[in-house]
């Protein structure tokens, strides 16, 4: 097995690289370094997020907390935004407390939250006020306390 040492909120992780990229790009992530990798190497983010859940949703409980436990390390790539590191520390957030997971630490560090609101994609300029309330009222906790105002089944998969 292969491994990436990362430096992640000043310290320094080694991130397991199980798969290449080949196998990346055609299969789904099991964890946020690759959910990382495979928008870098040019994945949807909405696929990305959709398949990560989808098997988070269909493993077994004992094998659940793996998925959240990683941090997902920095990129340059602009495909990979605070929003979307937001989105993950909530997500894991969310999903632990959901199916009686241990919050990982990582996503309590600064770097996870952002400053100005996000609605959905949208700023407060670009989203009419009504639906920015009722996303604000709406938005799990793990979410909004992060800035973070999404729908309250955002997490939900059919």
């Amino acid at each position: 097995m292969r491994s990436q040492t990362v430096i992640t909120a000043g310290k320094e992780t080694r991130i397991p690289l199980v798969r290449d990229d080949a196998a990346l790009g055609r299969s789904r992530a099991l964890n946020f370094p690759e959910m990382v990798r495979q928008l870098e190497i040019g994945v949807a983010d909405h696929i990305v997020n959709g398949n990560f859940l989808d098997e988070f949703y269909s493993a077994p409980q004992e094998t659940r907390q793996s998925f959240i436990d990683l941090e997902p390390p920095p990129s340059s790539s602009p495909k990979v935004d605070k929003y979307f590191y937001a989105h993950c520390a909530a997500e894991a957030e969310k999903l632990a407390h959901d199916y009686g997971l241990r919050v990982p630490g990582w996503v309590d560090d600064p770097l996870y939250f952002l400053n100005e609101p996000d609605y959905a994609g949208y700023t407060a300029e670009q989203i009419p006020s009504r639906l920015a309330e009722s996303l604000k009222r709406n938005s799990p906790e793990e979410f909004a306390r992060r800035n973070l105002f999404i729908t309250a089944n955002a997490l939900v998969r059919y």
